[in-house]
């Protein structure tokens, strides 16, 4: 301000020398301001000159700083052309009537820039039709077909030939990437640019964006640089634009937004600045960032004045591929912030301190990132059009994401919590958002490091949506508080992909839980984990769960990176943490997804939803599920997430209870890697359990060891669990599981390894007991955990009672599993059972591991149960051929980066009728999915009872023994027993126990053992030894 007031007093010293009133003179064309003849009186303008350009349709290029002026007028079509950087016009007054504008040329050389309007003066005007234009004047793009970026600080990179379009240029907002046609989304590519320079004084034009090496279209040229001095006064009823060019034709990235500096004492009118990112909707190339509008005033002047009405606009680039970030709006303090707002950037100003009564955003975009932010609305806040609100959010990071390229994604790294308060209603039309950027936490006080607090309500509406962003690496989460939250279908709360960020290079997921790293040559990295484990990999260990089932107050956790620095991990769902001091009514959707991994990476664990309410009610969905990895990578799946919905229970009664579903479901891969385990489930009491369900993820309240219903139907893929121990499931007619749906009853633990190995912790045998009939449709599946017995009473680890019928259809399972360390089984009790052509009663891999049981096999040797194991070190054979009761043995220790195999389990199984076979009943031991020089485990039990045994030549009973790999000598066979009155099967079912094959240095264990045998008709005493 000293600066222009200094350079004001030379007019006033000029203007005592000399004044005339100079007009131009030619009427076409465009010629220079230097030459005299050119004006009337025969000579240039000179110092305390008045000016007048009016001629139509004419051209005045200024070349050289102007004398001293008295003032300028320029009207009716005139173009005043500032050529070069240190060209400025000085003038006591400068007035732009209708349709006159001040301009500058193109850039003359790619690599420096060239022009700017440069305005010194007193008062300017700018009326309305009249402008300032320097659109597309800023630093030139890279030329079309050429192999070199745009020009200028943020010049976005060039594309590689056959894998990348231009990049967008960048400025105050970074420039978007571009695609890179490839579809699996890893090649080269070229990444839009980074911001430069200063929001408080932008002194540079935009950048240009970047081209394609061998095919058409060009970067877009950046915005040019309007920089304007006044003492006095700046009215602007008409326009100021420094926006982007677009990126030509299909490859060419948009230029970045310019800048305009405004210095002035007062600032006012309706005219609307921009500095709009320059698009490319019609290929691959990435959208211009927004550049940077500044306006300085002097504060107890602008007072005095009205303030302006115009639209402020650093708006992006828009573009097919990847849009531009917004551009920066400083002012000299937070006075423009009105209650009706149409502004587009983000907002800075010297405070972070900003208030206002209430707030209309109309088709606005505004960001406030500030570090320690305090915007307080007093009133309401009414989102219509296309507006959006972003609170924090000052930095970006880069990766890919499966089935596209490289795009950047905004995060915050702010260390205090930034604070959001409304003391009225916040209400968001469809299409509008706004987005919660956390900085980062120390996750004790306060455990948020973001808060936004509403006195009065939140309601979305359809195809609204809130974005709770979390830090990437930290993982400082938002809390938002309001007393009650109103969602509409189709609007709501998303999360996905919001939590800890994927890592490019080898190494261990961001957060708790994150995935194991890759190993080179050993493919694949872990899942991430939070409510469930995730699953493993080729090399990658498994993400462990972490966190409080009643209280996530964690995103979720990133999959584990393989060596190849170009592939990012998965990335974990963010956190959704709700506060309502009355109800919550749920008809869209509250989402925390993890991502899928790229290729070889595991993929992110679901995120966390914590909702807190008098009363939960509505049809909408609540989902916390794992990320899987890209097609055909091998890679492990995400883990599920955590959702906890805390409700007042006598208040919770005078409703209707919310009929949507409720997933946590962990995600399977779409390669060789393995999946991930469900998530959690919790709520204040089991209301929320119905006879129909949907839902996927372990169910937990508060002391909940049993429930009962009159019929249990599980539909739609649902996956439920009950892991609490000793839990008592009654249902006193039918169960059927339909559509691919699970249900688990007893796992309270995860083993990590190369699968996520579930088994019982409990000492307390849980009890499924069913009235009517259990039936299995086909890809259903139920499996049952035996918890730790002491083999005398009861002699299970779990019971399962059907007064009914078992029937288990073509491609359905039914899995009986062991405990892993204790052996305790699940005892099976029905009056019939039916396993169909294709179904499987199945206790494969469900035994013993890693160098556990009564027969596991020394260094070398195959693990011993009806026959002894392979090699010299073999596990012994034990049991009972005639009521085999323990699951198989494992093998000795596993090879170098591999692990033991599972042995048989148990499936034993007392019919008071028909026993009928045309499936498969297994008991056959698994091999680790990564198994080099790793011994066999044993064969598992079979022990049926029945009335009556049916079959077919489809049927099959098998207990074999496993097979060794390399040096690992094979498993000894399992047993089986069948004890039945009656039987018309004529021996079509037929039983195997053999011992699996040796490695190429091991050698074969001894076959089981198989026992038909006969109870006595009905009176007669038979005894059993």
């Amino acid at each position: 301000m000293k600066a222009i007031m200094a350079g004001l007093g030379l007019v006033a010293l000029a203007l005592s020398v000399r004044a005339a009133t100079v007009t131009w003179l030619p009427s076409g064309g465009t010629n220079e301001w230097t030459v005299g003849t050119n004006w009337s009186g025969g000579n240039a303008p000179a110092n305390g000159d008045d000016v007048i350009i009016t001629n139509a349709n004419i051209g005045v290029r200024l070349t050289n700083a102007t004398f001293s002026l008295s003032s300028i007028l320029l009207s009716n079509k005139c173009t005043l052309i500032f050529s070069n950087w240190d060209t400025s016009l000085t003038a006591t007054n400068v007035t732009i009537l209708t349709n006159a504008v001040m301009t500058i040329p193109a850039a003359f050389s790619n690599g420096w820039m060239s022009n700017r309007v440069w305005i010194v003066c007193s008062n300017l005007s700018i009326a309305d039709n009249g402008k300032i234009d320097v659109d597309g004047k800023g630093y030139m793009g890279a030329p079309s077909g050429s192999a070199v970026p745009g020009s200028g600080p943020g010049g976005g990179a060039r594309g590689i030939s056959g894998a990348g379009h231009g990049g967008g240029g960048g400025y105050g907002g970074r420039g978007g990437s571009s695609g890179n046609g490839v579809g699996s989304g890893y090649g080269s590519v070229a990444t839009g640019s980074a911001p430069y320079g200063a929001a408080a004084a932008p002194d540079y034009p935009g950048s240009g964006g970047g081209a394609f090496p061998s095919l058409s279209g060009a970067g877009g040229a950046g915005g040019g640089l309007i920089r304007i001095e006044a003492a006095g006064a700046v009215l602007v009823d008409g326009t100021i634009f420094a926006n982007g060019a677009a990126g030509g034709a299909t490859y060419g990235g948009g230029g970045s937004g310019g800048g305009i500096y405004i210095e002035c004492r007062t600032f006012s009118g309706g005219g609307s600045p921009s500095a709009i990112g320059g698009s490319n909707t019609s290929g691959g190339g990435g959208g211009g960032g927004g550049g940077r509008i500044a306006v300085i005033y002097d504060l107890t002047a602008q007072s005095g004045t009205n303030d302006p009405t115009g639209v402020f606009s650093a708006a992006r680039g828009t573009a097919s591929w990847q849009d531009g970030d917004i551009g920066t709006l400083y002012f000299a303090d937070t006075r423009f912030f009105s209650t009706t707002m149409r502004h587009v950037g983000q907002l800075l100003s010297a405070t972070n301190i900003w208030s206002v009564s209430s707030l209309l955003l109309t088709n606005s975009w505004l960001r406030f990132p500030q570090e320690g932010l305090r915007l307080t609305v007093t009133g309401g806040i009414v989102m219509a059009g296309t507006s959006r609100l972003d609170i924090g959010g000052n930095s970006y990071v880069f990766g890919v994401i499966p089935g596209t390229s490289y795009k950047y994604t905004l995060f915050n790294t702010n260390t205090s919590a930034a604070v959001f308060s409304v003391g009225g209603n916040i209400s968001l039309a469809g299409n509008c958002a706004i987005y919660l950027y956390a900085g980062h936490t120390n996750a004790t006080t306060p455990d948020y490091s973001l808060l936004m607090s509403v006195t009065g309500d939140v309601s979305i509406a359809s195809n609204a949506w809130i974005y709770p962003v979390s830090q990437i690496t930290n993982g400082g989460c938002s809390l938002l508080q309001m007393s009650n939250l109103m969602v509409a279908a189709g609007g709501g709360i998303n999360a996905n992909g919001q939590g800890y960020w994927g890592r490019t290079v080898n190494g261990e997921g961001f957060g708790p839980g994150g995935g194991g790293r890759g190993i080179s040559g050993y493919f694949g990295a872990g899942g991430g984990g939070y409510g469930g484990t995730g699953g493993s990999a080729a090399s990658g260990s498994n993400g462990a769960p972490y966190g409080l089932p009643e209280a996530p107050l964690r995103p979720g956790s990133c999959g584990g990176a393989w060596s190849a620095t170009y592939l990012l991990s998965g990335i974990g769902g963010g956190l959704i943490r709700i506060v309502a001091t009355n109800t919550v009514t749920n008809n869209g959707t509250l989402t925390a997804n993890g991502i899928a991994g790229e290729f070889y990476t595991g993929g992110g664990s679901g995120g966390g939803i914590y909702l807190q309410c008098k009363i939960f009610t509505g049809g909408g969905a609540l989902y916390a599920n794992g990320g899987g990895s890209a097609s055909g990578g091998s890679g492990g799946g995400g883990g599920g997430g955590r959702i906890a919905v805390i409700y007042d229970s006598a208040a919770q009664d005078a409703v209707a209870n919310p009929t949507g579903v409720f997933s946590a479901a962990g995600a399977t891969p779409s390669g060789s890697g393995i999946a991930g385990d469900i998530g959690t489930l919790y709520f204040t009491d089991a209301r929320f359990l119905g006879t129909n369900m949907a839902h996927s993820g372990q169910w937990m309240a508060p002391s909940f060891t049993n429930w009962a219903a009159s019929n249990l139907l599980l539909t739609n893929n649902s996956w439920l669990r009950f892991p609490q121990e000793g839990f008592r499931l009654t249902i006193t007619g039918d169960v059927m599981l339909v559509g691919t749906s699970r249900l688990d009853i007893g796992p309270s633990a995860s083993l990590t390894g190369p699968r996520v190995l579930l088994y019982n912790t409990g000492a307390v045998a849980a009890v499924f007991s069913v009235g009517g009939n259990l039936s299995l449709s086909t890809g259903c599946v139920l499996r049952l955990y035996g918890a730790h017995t002491n083999a005398a009473t009861p002699d299970y680890g779990l019971l399962m009672s059907v007064t009914g019928n078992v029937s288990i259809a073509s491609n359905a399972y039914l899995y009986s599993i062991s405990q892993i360390t204790n052996g305790g089984s699940p005892l099976m009790q029905v009056s019939n059972l039916t396993v169909d052509v294709g179904g499987y009663l199945s206790a494969d891999g469900g035994g013993f591991t890693s160098s556990r049981g009564p027969g596991a096999g020394g260094s070398d040797g195959g693990g011993g149960h009806g026959g002894q194991g392979g090699g010299g070190n073999g596990g012994s054979a034990y049991g009972n051929s005639n009521a085999p009761v323990e699951p198989g043995s494992s093998g000795g220790p596993p090879g170098t980066y591999a692990a033991a195999g599972y042995a048989g389990g148990l499936i034993r199984l007392q019919a008071t009728g028909t026993i009928r076979i045309d499936g498969t009943v297994s008991a056959n031991p698994t091999r680790s999915p990564y198994y080099a020089n790793t011994p066999g485990a044993s064969g598992g039990g079979i022990y049926l009872t029945g009335k009556a045994f049916q079959g077919s030549t489809n049927g099959v009973l098998r207990a074999n023994g496993g097979v060794g790999a390399g040096t690992g000598s094979c498993g000894g066979g399992g047993r089986i027993a069948v004890w039945r009155i009656y039987e018309t099967s004529s021996g079509a079912v037929s039983a195997s126990v053999n011992s699996g094959g040796g490695g190429v240095g091991g050698t074969n264990g001894i076959a089981g053992t198989v026992v038909w045998g006969w109870l006595p008709v009905p009176g007669t005493i038979f005894s059993l030894h």
